[in-house]
Formats: C-alpha cells, sequence, structure tokens
C-alpha cells in the first residue's frame, strides 16, 4: 500500500505525532500559543493551536484525509490556525472524544453516525440502508439542506458539525463467501453499536454482533464472526487482507464521518477567522473526499492482489428485504430528512 505522509505546522512549531498500538497512550507535545484560552480577540500575530481526535491509524486514508483539512485551514489562515492530529484515539476513543466535545474539554474529534447518532437520532438518515445511490448524491445532501439540519440539530446537543467526511459505500468483507442475500444466513456480522445497523443486517438473515472495531480483526482470526463491513480502502489498509477471503459488493450504507468542534475551540477562533476557518474545513474534507474516493477504486486491485475473491451480489434483493427498516425507525428518519436526500438527488 502506498504510504502518504504529510507534514503540517511548519511555520510555527514541530509536531511529533506516535501511533499509540496500545490505545489511549498520550502522546507528547510542547507548549503552543493556542492553547491559551480566549475570546477570539486576541493579536493578529497569536497562533491558535487545536486538538483533533482521530480513532484511525497513521497510514489509514481517513486519518489522511483530516490532515489534509488541517493543512488547508493552516494554508487559509495564513499560518494563524493550526490543527494537530492524534490519531489511533490517543486522546480518547469516539464516544468519549463526542461526549468530551460536548463538556469543551477537547477542540475537535472526527466522530460516525453510529456515535453521533445516539445523541441525534436524526443522523440515521445519514447511515440508512441503500439511502444513496451514488458519490455525489450523498456529497449534494451534506452541501445542502440535509447537512445545514443536521448541524442545526448538533448544536441544540453542544456540538458543531465543522464539515462532513464523506467516505465511501461500505461493503461485507468476509472468511465465508456471500455471493447471495441466502448466504447471509450463516454469516456472524460485526457491526456497530447501532440499533439501524444491527436491524439491517438481521433483516437480511445475518447475526448482527456489536463490537469495538479494533476488536474485530481478533474476533475474526478467531472466528467469534466471520465478518465485517466497511468502506474498500479500509478494508486494504486496516490489516483484514490477512483474514479474510472474500469481499462482497454490498454497498448496503455509505459512510460519513463528521468532523466536531466544542464551543470552546470557536471561542479560540479569532472572530475575523472565523468563517475563513470553517471554509478551510470544508475545502479539506472535499479534498479528503475525493482523496478517499481514489482510495477506494484502488483497494479493489489491492484487495484482488492480497488474494481476496471480489464478489458481486444483487443488490435489489438485500434493498427488498431491508425496506420495512424505514417503516420501523420512522422515528429517527422523518419524511422531511427523507425529503431532502431526494432533493440532492437532482
Amino acid at each position: 500500500m502506498k504510504k502518504l505522509t504529510s507534514l503540517i505546522l511548519t511555520c510555527v512549531m514541530t509536531l511529533s505525532l506516535t501511533a499509540c498500538g496500545g490505545g489511549g497512550t498520550s502522546t507528547s507535545t510542547p507548549d503552543v500559543p493556542g492553547e491559551l484560552s480566549g475570546s477570539g480577540g486576541g493579536n493578529d500575530q497569536e497562533t491558535i493551536t487545536l486538538k483533533l481526535s482521530d480513532c484511525h491509524s497513521p497510514t489509514a486514508t481517513n486519518h489522511l484525509a483530516m490532515q489534509r483539512i488541517a493543512e488547508e485551514v493552516a494554508t487559509q489562515t495564513n499560518g494563524r490556525i493550526q490543527i494537530e492530529v492524534y490519531p489511533s484515539s490517543q486522546l480518547g476513543d469516539v464516544k468519549p472524544s463526542m461526549e468530551a466535545i460536548q463538556m469543551n474539554t477537547l477542540d475537535m474529534a472526527i466522530s460516525n453516525q453510529a456515535v453521533l447518532g445516539t445523541v441525534i437520532p436524526e443522523l440515521a438518515v445519514l447511515g440508512a440502508p441503500f439511502m444513496f445511490e451514488t458519490d455525489d448524491h450523498i456529497a449534494n445532501a451534506l452541501n445542502g439542506e440535509l447537512g445545514e439540519k443536521l448541524n442545526e440539530l448538533a448544536q441544540e446537543k453542544g456540538i458543531t458539525i465543522a464539515c462532513y467526511l464523506p467516505t465511501g459505500f461500505r461493503h461485507v468483507f468476509s472468511t465465508v463467501p456471500v455471493r447471495t442475500i441466502d448466504d447471509f444466513k450463516s454469516i456472524k456480522i460485526r457491526t456497530m453499536e447501532n440499533p439501524l445497523d444491527m436491524a439491517t443486517f438481521n433483516a437480511l438473515g445475518a447475526i448482527a454482533t456489536p463490537m469495538g472495531y479494533n476488536e474485530l480483526f481478533t474476533a475474526m482470526q478467531q472466528n467469534t464472526v466471520n465478518a465485517g463491513e466497511n468502506a474498500l480502502s479500509n478494508i486494504a489498509t486496516d490489516g483484514f487482507t490477512e483474514v479474510a477471503k472474500y469481499v462482497t459488493l454490498t454497498g448496503h450504507f455509505y459512510n460519513v464521518c463528521p468532523v466536531l468542534i466544542s464551543q470552546s475551540a470557536i471561542d479560540k477562533i479569532p472572530e475575523d477567522l472565523r468563517d475563513t476557518f470553517f471554509q478551510a474545513c470544508r475545502d479539506g474534507a472535499e479534498a479528503g473526499r475525493q482523496m478517499c474516493m481514489e482510495a477506494n477504486e484502488a483497494a479493489i486491485e489491492e484487495l484482488e492482489a492480497a488474494g481476496l475473491e471480489i464478489i458481486e451480489i444483487d443488490r435489489e434483493s438485500l434493498k427488498e428485504a431491508t425496506a420495512s427498516l424505514y417503516g420501523e425507525f420512522a422515528d429517527s428518519l422523518p419524511q422531511e430528512m427523507l425529503d431532502m436526500v431526494a432533493a440532492a438527488e437532482k
């Protein structure tokens, strides 16, 4: 796998990031001016440094996309705002990081539909089965009325969504082949701890087994579960080529990583830079999205080269089996938002 590296913070400091294989070990960082608290009225020469918690490994495409956001922010603010990206959950896993955002004890964090959906149920619209048909469809929705509405709901919970990073359709990878919907009956699949995710795979006939993503490799290795699901590039970069033999192109969910920012972090940013900062986050996320799309395309060849079989499946049969979930989860899939999704496809 081609490894990309990216250095940020070249103007005012040197940042050393060390991946934490054990999870939860802190990174030693120098004192930085941006950690001074304030209401955003500092002088023009002050450098504001924000720390971003990322659950992904340093080589993951999602992490590289976070670095791309940091680079864009540094460029568009002429170095006045710097984002330090901490991979491998060094500042906490996804749920604790979201809670720290709410408590204003962390500046920024990458999240996902499952975790953020526990406080914003309507976020389920991003992860509903077979909701989106193309990459452009979801990008249009997030850049339009749907994205604005979800951010309004997040702000009511003490969270601001700085930008959205769509990273691609999720597909099933497994130790046994899944060629038709009937094959799901022999599958025990790891899912995120999200009722809609679990209900989706149960509706397909599988046994949904919620567990932490960091437990999945060992669980497949020990045959506790025999399948997982993720975007293609993550399947390739996260080491699952060592335990999986098949990838079935289900495209059941679309993976979106909202990037969160706390109110205390916003308050650190001078008012004259806030619009620039949020636009830079969106621009960086768009560049990161393109990076993810390219990585997903390249991952097909990488997975095949690693010996995995790529399986096409009848997606219409999967859609039909999960269609009833839209009624069962109507409270978190309000018609207003479904209409916003439909409008974004035009």
